[in-house]
């Protein structure tokens, strides 16, 4: 768990950071949102405003002052009526003194503050559906930007704990996956341990058949002999997110084919994480990732042409290996995209730095949809054996093997421990029967 002090000396750098900027930092925290009439979704902080708060209320909001070194907070009162139904709540005072700030008021007197302070200075705020684009500043973007990609010791260990977690209910699916079951009988194992150590889902979870579509949130079909599990998925610990992908055979055993392309896949994220280390880009991980699955699939006579064409008419990205290599992880799955975003930064060209923590999550995907496209088709007839897609998709539909990797000043390591990929490993385990937390740990 992050300390308060941890917070406090995130607040002092970043003011440190803008202490010339004539601005003062405005975040303000996620609203309860309303799933229909009286019913709520969980509440989640926003990301920003809880790496510098620690605050998980809703309806906050704060300011730092550079200029004087003022940490402000704003919130709600809970009336009496409120706390009959949701019993006890903080007032704004002990608000106050449990997470440090200089002084508390009402989130209703928030226009009084900004009409003073925009008399001297600007507001500076990150990108947010909740704040004005007037408000969002590159220069804050830039310096909470560079503050979240590297991570703390104390960082590290929260997500190293939600990997914990997410190997047991890896390891428990692999376990539980036969033929008869349904997708959502093993959503339903990875919810259980998720909620058996008070923690949730850091994304809807991809378990699947169809892994081919590649953000399938769907959890209807039942698994059959000869189909490809894809299980995509990992959990928060105190908003800090583990991400991890296995690719598993229904029946317990790889087909030839399916075993062709799971070792592909399996070799471009070994070369991938190989290159992992200070000073290098996901996009140039990705080139090198990108480069194996194309001799491979060529080798195996997907592909045709030289490596020359096949890159230059960039074949595996657009219909094998759609998706980049990897993203960076922390606060947010994607960690700061939203950011990257608004500031026109692409995460593949962050040059990677120790202390980051990243996926590598190298794919080939035999998509009914594009494969059934006659523009797909026809400008690439020449060099994609189409028949032989077609057939393969029938028991590969799409695998994926993904991993969460720390940048160390020498190179990098692999986050969490050990979940079975290799396919001896997995082939030991599928299917194996009940899981029994006593025995984790294969």
């Amino acid at each position: 768990m992050i300390t308060q002090d941890s917070y406090r000396q995130r607040r002092e750098t970043l003011m440190g950071k803008l202490k010339d900027s004539q601005g003062i930092v405005f975040l303000k925290g996620n609203s309860i949102i309303e799933r229909n009439p009286d019913i709520e979704y969980a509440f989640r902080q926003n990301s920003s405003f809880k790496y510098f708060t620690g605050i998980d209320i809703p309806n906050m909001a704060m300011i730092l002052d550079p200029r004087e070194g003022k940490y402000i907070l704003f919130g709600r009162e809970t009336s009496f009526k409120e706390r009959i139904w949701v019993g006890e709540q903080p007032s704004l005072e002990e608000i106050r003194q449990t997470y440090g700030a200089d002084s508390i008021y009402p989130i209703s007197s928030l226009d009084e503050f900004f009409e003073r302070y925009m008399e001297s200075s600007d507001i500076l705020s990150l990108p947010s559906k909740d704040i004005p684009k007037e408000y969002c500043s590159n220069l804050l973007c830039d310096a909470v930007l560079n503050m979240r990609l590297v991570k703390s010791p104390e960082e590290i260990s929260c997500i190293e704990k939600a990997l914990e977690i997410t190997a047991e209910s890896h390891e428990a699916i692999m376990r539980a996956t036969k033929s008869g079951m349904y997708e959502y009988n093993l959503k339903a194992i990875a919810d259980y341990i998720y909620a058996n150590h008070n923690v949730t889902s850091a994304y809807n979870p991809i378990i699947t058949v169809e892994g081919e579509v590649l953000h399938n949130a769907k959890y209807g079909n039942m698994l059959q002999k000869g189909h490809l599990l894809l299980v995509d998925s990992g959990c928060e610990v105190d908003c800090y997110a583990s991400d991890i992908t296995r690719t598993l055979p229904v029946q317990g055993k790889f087909t030839p084919e399916q075993r062709d392309i799971y070792e592909l896949v399996l070799a471009a994220q070994e070369k991938a994480i190989g290159m992992a280390k200070p000073g290098i880009s996901l996009s140039d991980i990705h080139m090198h990732a990108e480069f194996v699955i194309a001799s491979g699939l060529r080798d195996l006579g997907l592909l045709n042409g030289s490596m020359d064409s096949i890159f230059e008419l960039q074949l595996p990205h657009k219909v094998f290996f759609m998706h980049g290599i990897g993203h960076n992880l922390g606060l947010d799955v994607h960690d700061c995209a939203d950011i990257m975003t608004y500031i026109g930064r692409k995460r593949s060209e962050t040059n990677l730095e120790p202390g980051m923590v990243i996926t590598i999550e190298p794919g080939i995907y035999f998509n009914r949809i594009l494969s059934s496209d006659t523009k797909t088709i026809e400008d690439n007839k020449d060099y994609i054996n189409w028949d032989l897609a077609r057939k393969l998709a029938k028991s590969i539909s799409g695998i994926r093997i993904e991993d969460d990797i720390l940048i160390t000043n020498s190179g990098h390591k692999i986050l969490g421990p050990h979940i079975p990929k290799r396919i001896n490993e997995l082939e030991s385990v599928v299917g194996l029967g009940p899981y029994n937390p006593a025995h984790s740990g294969i």
